[in-house]
């Protein structure tokens, strides 16, 4: 919308350089004005009139053709002047498009019309001498597989580049009145535009006429990668070919809490990004990893800027199925397992399979060696080496495998001794200092977080208004008698804090009992996982403990009282990389 402001007055008019009527006598179109003064509109031509002729302020006039454009040409008919007191008079070109010529247009025509209106990626744009204009083509996608959401894919079902489009409203998510193989014709009025989402053409706002008497059976294009990344085959339901996948064996369509999945598959070139929606029945099929040129069919759509192909069916994804005997490792929990040097405890790994039926999980004890592991089932137990009294963490590559399909890998380490006698370095608490869940009573939260972008685990203390207090698991027979307690501590920025330590179940804290802490400046994150990149060794505190027993517990607190009681201010902290040893 221009607008031209002299002392205070303004006036604007949307659209701003030119209006474009139908080709039909009588056909209108609407010019909103802007103002805050009495403005006239005076007409200069003739084939069109204007109503009203003025206003005070806000305003619309109506301009409407008075005969109809029998030539296939637009002609230019004149134009409207908007005038005021104390403003710079806006001149507005009146046209009247071309008369629709008798047979429809086809989408390919009309594809490399819209491509010649060239909007800016993002952008709008009317469709100019193109209004009134019809054009016929075929239903080749709608969204009754949940995967092409309030869209419908036109073609003009020659298979060729460039002849395909996508129409983009709420109604077309009543999929019955769009079905795939159905003559539709596309009637284009003033008001319809075309929308670029970086090379892909939307058209929005036009009416539709649907024939289902005689439904066609829709040509699919299989084309290659390169073809496909080209763009040229955006808004048509496609099949690319000489595909394999990219990720791991065990990953599904769809999978996590968003709206979509992603997943990417290659031909060896470049890759091919399929999205699938959480809503499609096939998203929870497993993804075959050992497909090497399988093909994948759906509509050629972009998303930031990256084509997409958008599956409509199972039968679209059918040559990445896996066969149902097929037993396949979807998921190892944890992915990796951590010890603290003095930690000889044992921890499990849970495998979740599908497809196991009578085939059993291995592991090759020889390769992780000194941990040793057992298989029970789906759960593997791992037992670390002898205290490790090295300078050396201890790391190996645990290789879990199923009979007859694929295998995952879990993360052995277990750290070397600290230097001096303590713990520092080491970002990862022992598993007695893991909490398995949140407790929304003692207010405490399991933290996965980073430091200097090495994993670091433990758990949060408090809220806004609550302190925090965390009781550890038994500390077990190998930390038994005098030892000490290390960790790594910071409260939350802006704030400080004091952590308080407390023995259980036999033992005690000799000597001080209470650290106070200091905030991190450098924490980004949210809720309870955060990567820190200013902790330092100032931020690493030491308690001594004595007499302990296999029994014994360890309490950590930002409460004198160690309970979870109100506190604005001193109640929130992070605790990191526990250790006892």
């Amino acid at each position: 919308m221009a607008a031209f402001v002299a002392s205070g007055a303004s006036l604007g008019i949307s659209p701003e350089d030119n209006l474009v009527l139908a080709s039909t006598s009588g056909a209108t179109a609407t010019v909103t004005v802007t103002a805050n003064i009495a403005w006239t509109a005076t007409m200069s031509g003739d084939g069109f009139t204007i109503s009203p002729q003025g206003g005070d302020n806000n305003g619309t006039v109506t301009v409407t053709a008075t005969a109809a454009n029998e030539t296939s040409a637009s002609k230019d008919l004149g134009s409207i002047t908007f005038s005021g007191e104390g403003v710079t008079p806006l001149t507005l070109r009146v046209a009247q498009a071309a008369k629709p010529s008798a047979e429809p247009k086809t989408v390919a025509e009309f594809v490399a019309f819209v491509k010649g209106l060239a909007p800016a990626s993002g952008a709008e744009a009317s469709l100019g001498e193109w209004t009134g204009q019809t054009v016929q083509g075929y239903i080749a996608a709608n969204d009754a597989g949940g995967n092409l959401y309030q869209m419908i894919s036109v073609v003009d079902n020659t298979g060729d580049a460039g002849s395909g489009i996508l129409l983009g409203d709420a109604a077309y998510e009543t999929v019955a009145d769009y079905p795939v193989g159905a003559r539709i014709t596309l009637t284009l009025d003033a008001t319809s535009t075309v929308y670029n989402s970086y090379g892909l053409y939307k058209i929005n706002k036009v009416t539709t006429a649907v024939d289902n008497s005689s439904p066609v059976q829709m040509v699919v294009p299989s084309v290659t990668l390169a073809q496909f990344n080209s763009n040229d085959y955006m808004g048509m339901n496609v099949k690319v070919t000489g595909l394999a996948f990219k990720g791991e064996a065990g990953e599904m369509w769809y999978s996590g809490t968003a709206n979509y999945s992603t997943r990417l598959f290659t031909d060896g070139s470049g890759d091919l990004a399929v999205r699938t929606y959480k809503t499609v029945a096939w998203g929870g099929e497993l993804i075959s990893s050992t497909v090497t040129t399988g093909s994948l069919t759906g509509v050629a759509e972009v998303y930031d800027g990256a084509a997409q192909l958008y599956p409509q069916s199972a039968a679209d994804v059918a040559d990445f199925k896996v066969d149902a005997s097929t037993p396949v490792i979807t998921e190892v929990d944890p992915a990796s397992l951590t010890w603290g040097a003095e930690e000889t405890v044992t921890k499990d790994v849970e495998v979740t399979v599908v497809n196991l039926g009578s085939n059993a999980l291995t592991v090759d004890n020889d390769a992780i060696a000194p941990f040793t592991a057992v298989v029970n089932g789906t759960t593997v137990t791992v037992t670390p080496p002898a205290p490790n009294t090295t300078s050396d963490d201890i790391v190996r590559t645990m290789t879990v495998s199923v009979a007859g399909g694929n295998s995952r890998e879990v993360t052995l380490t277990q750290f070397a001794a600290g230097s001096g006698g303590d713990t520092k370095g080491i970002y990862t608490s022992m598993s007695q200092f893991i909490p398995a869940s949140t407790s929304t009573t003692d207010r405490y939260y399991p933290s996965n977080s980073t430091i200097d972008g090495q994993p670091a685990t433990g758990f949060k203390l408090g809220t806004s208004s609550l302190a925090g207090v965390f009781t550890s698991e038994a500390l077990g027979a190998s930390l038994t008698g005098d030892k000490k307690l290390s960790f790594y501590a910071v409260a939350w920025t802006g704030k400080a804090a004091t952590v308080y330590i407390r023995v259980n179940n036999g033992g005690a804290v000799s000597g001080a009992d209470n650290h106070a802490i200091t905030a991190s400046a450098g924490a980004t994150g949210s809720g309870n996982d955060f990567t820190f990149t200013d902790v330092t060794d100032s931020d690493y505190y030491t308690f001594q403990l004595t007499g302990l027993t296999a029994a014994s517990t360890v309490t950590i607190s930002t409460s004198p009282d160690f309970t979870a009681a109100s506190d604005r201010n001193t109640g929130r902290a992070i605790v990191l990389g526990v250790q006892v040893y």
